[in-house]
């Protein structure tokens, strides 16, 4: 209901008509922006400073997975370089899952 709140203008003659300075004054102040008065610099801060927060974040993250895999790739191996275990174990699938699962 966009079209109820708008009102027509008024024409130029009617008395306290707006003049065509009065509505580019009213224009400029009712832009739609509800931000006015903030400095550039501020805005794109306020959109940059999430979105570099955010990157950072998912590399982070990704560092810290990568570092647990490696870790639990690392406790396999010395699993499988200390025991002593027959050959066939190695040729087994689930011979990797069962060494994570006995080490914990």
């Amino acid at each position: 209901s966009q079209r109820a709140l708008q009102t027509p203008a008024l024409p130029a003659d009617v008395p306290g008509g707006l003049d065509s300075r009065d509505e580019k004054r009213a224009d400029k102040r009712t832009d739609g922006r509800a931000d006015r008065g903030t400095p550039l610099w501020w805005r794109v801060a306020a959109t940059a400073v999430p979105l570099v927060l955010l990157a950072v974040g998912v590399v982070v993250v990704d560092t810290v997975r990568q570092e647990q895999s490696a870790a639990e790739l690392a406790e396999v191996d010395s699993a499988l370089l200390t025991d002593d275990v027959p050959l066939v174990a190695y040729a087994d699938h689930g011979f990797g899952v069962y060494i994570k699962n006995t080490r914990r």
